[in-house]
């Protein structure tokens, strides 16, 4: 591989084996799918990719690494240069998305996978363990939030494996966890999805306040009793009740 160094303002920590390169596309359980790579990078993922693939869209933003990937490109992957969070899973048939994705941009790749998660058939993503952690902690727990909300609404989470810090270049210090995310098909029903998590984080925000002081005091002691809890004691089904209730009309009464 050629000497390019990983770029900072990318977020880039490039995979350096092929032991945890074959582990992930065997996790992803692709059998000539289309597939969809997050950030190919120098392409150590994409070789095995291709090989279980159908056909690849390897996606890589930065065009100092196209050259290379185009060289060891096999016949059935195309490249795009382009940015993964512009790109619609709706242009392509049902495809599996898999990355080792830029640690800095976690939060906005995942939303994006949520919002998207009808547009194709599952995502098996490689994140740094505190973000892991996040996404699946419980009700009550210090790092419940609106990660693990959005989480518990789109996504059946399946932990894969972990990869030591040291299979990437630069090495990050902490564990990477590969992870399967399969959509939920009988989800709840939020009209204004986007809507819905905007409101969460609004009220994550201040999590120390309790609920009275983010929504009417009708709405808390008509949904939650006289507890009053803070929001990260609410369960999924909790806060849906409390937005649809919120919505229809009864905020300030």
């Amino acid at each position: 591989m050629s000497r390019l160094y990983p770029s900072k303002n990318l977020g880039q920590n490039f995979l350096n084996s092929r032991h945890y390169a074959a582990r992930i596309v065997e996790f992803a359980n692709i059998k000539n799918d289309v597939v969809i790579e997050i950030g190919a990078g120098k392409g150590a993922l994409t070789k095995y990719l291709s090989d279980a693939a159908g056909v690849l869209y390897a996606v890589e933003i930065d065009r100092r690494l196209l050259g290379e990937l185009r060289r060891t490109a096999s016949s059935n992957t195309i490249i795009l240069n382009r940015d993964f969070l512009a790109v619609d899973p709706a242009d392509f048939e049902d495809p599996v998305i898999v990355g080792n994705i830029p640690y800095p941009l976690s939060t906005q790749i995942f939303e994006k996978l949520a919002f998207d998660s009808d547009k194709f058939k599952r995502a098996v993503i490689t994140v740094q363990k505190e973000f892991y952690d996040r996404m699946v902690a419980a009700t009550g727990s210090a790092r419940y939030g609106p990660l693990s909300l959005m989480s518990a609404y789109f996504f059946k989470v399946t932990k894969g494996f972990e990869i030591p810090g040291r299979f990437f270049r630069p090495s990050p210090k902490v564990l990477s966890i590969v992870v399967a995310l399969e959509r939920k098909r009988d989800r709840h029903s939020i009209e204004d999805e986007p809507g819905f998590f905007s409101f969460l984080k609004d009220c994550f925000r201040q999590r120390r306040k309790s609920m009275n002081k983010h929504v009417a005091a009708g709405i808390a002691r008509d949904i939650l009793g006289a507890s009053n809890p803070r929001p990260q004691e609410l369960s999924l089904d909790q806060w849906i009740e409390i937005y649809a209730a919120r919505v229809n009309g009864f905020a300030g009464k």
